[in-house]
């Protein structure tokens, strides 16, 4: 019989530990006993969070590694600033400098229809989309027609043929650069007007693009451009050119290694042997 002393929670180390099994008792005490040979499924459990352990702990420095191995052999080169984007196609502006392909998309369309500063067609996801245009010199109004409210939901953006008008993204800002006067018909109801429509081959547009920029933000901008074509409808976006230093590149594989660390403190390197008996005020040991 051993009485109780500080710490209030005792810890034995035991090497090797796994030889060893614990069991406790409804009176309080704990029973060390010579642990059964074999597997068990908290050996097994043991042994896969160790080993999983080790992967979270070893495999991120080896990835960090080639990560800032890389970085530096990159740093020598003249390396394009939208190579880390889908495609690394760019485009420059004066103002804001490069602005890089972060998505794309084409979305097939069918039934094409257009009448005067109207067209309508049939997305690849089903249903049915019609707009009502007008433009003023550069600036069209895209209006889309909401059948069901019976209202327009309009925006402005920049016509854009084979070069950009203006090599400073500020020109497109919906926040500055770009007008947000709009026709007055744009509070109008769309069921005020009748409008006779005819299969098209031809977009509205032509090959020409539409393009509008967020930059209500000073450290980031974002460009989106559109086209409708008879057969599809595609829409990009541009973002701000991110470059990433060292220190954003290793982040992401340090949670990793801190978790494996936490598993493997958990897994068993530290095993409490006895507890207070709260009822008798002693331990006792029976190895």
């Amino acid at each position: 019989m051993i009485p109780f002393t500080k710490p209030a929670s005792p810890v034995i180390w035991v090497r090797p530990y796994h030889q060893l099994s614990i069991d406790s008792s409804d009176d309080g005490k704990v029973i060390v006993k010579i642990a059964s040979n074999g597997l068990s499924i908290e050996s097994i459990g043991r042994f896969l969070g160790v080993a999983v352990a080790l992967c979270l702990i070893v495999v991120p420095p080896i990835l960090a590694g080639w990560i800032v191995l890389e970085n530096t052999l990159n740093s020598d080169q003249d390396t394009d600033p939208c190579s880390s984007f889908n495609g690394g196609e760019s485009i420059e502006f004066d103002d804001v400098g490069f602005l890089c392909l972060d998505y794309d998309e084409r979305i097939s369309a069918t039934s094409f229809e257009t009448a005067e500063e109207h067209f309508k067609f049939e997305p690849g996801w089903g249903g049915l989309e019609e707009y009502r245009w007008a433009q003023t010199g550069d600036v069209v109004t895209l209006c889309f027609v909401d059948s069901y409210y019976d209202e327009y939901f309009c925006e402005n953006m920049i016509r854009v043929q084979d070069s950009l008008p203006n090599q400073n993204l500020s020109y497109y800002s919906m926040y500055g650069g770009m007008t947000q006067d709009m026709p007055s018909w744009v509070n109008d109801r769309p069921s005020s007007v009748d409008v006779e429509y005819a299969s098209s081959t031809v977009g509205p547009f032509g090959a020409d693009r539409l393009m509008k920029s967020i930059d209500d933000d000073s450290e980031w901008n974002q460009l989106e451009v559109r086209s409708y074509n008879a057969n599809s409808f595609e829409i990009s976006n541009y973002n701000t050119a991110i470059e990433r230093g060292m220190f954003e590149s290793i982040l992401p594989y340090v949670l990793p290694i801190i978790i494996g660390m936490v598993i493997l403190l958990r897994s068993g390197l530290r095993i409490p042997l006895l507890e207070f008996d709260q009822q008798h005020s002693k331990i006792q040991r029976r190895l």
